[in-house]
């Protein structure tokens, strides 16, 4: 239990911290999708 909780505390990371880094994964996401996308136009 202890070890959980030290693991916890750890990775733990504010609100805001956390939603900076959703918000670069959904930027890279969208990225992502636009790059497979023209790659598949460009093979039409």
């Amino acid at each position: 239990m202890i070890v959980t909780e030290a693991r916890a505390r750890r990775y733990y990371e504010k609100p805001t911290e956390r939603r900076k880094k959703e918000k670069i994964a959904a930027r890279k996401k969208m990225l992502k999708r636009l790059y497979m996308l023209r790659r598949y136009e460009s093979r039409l």
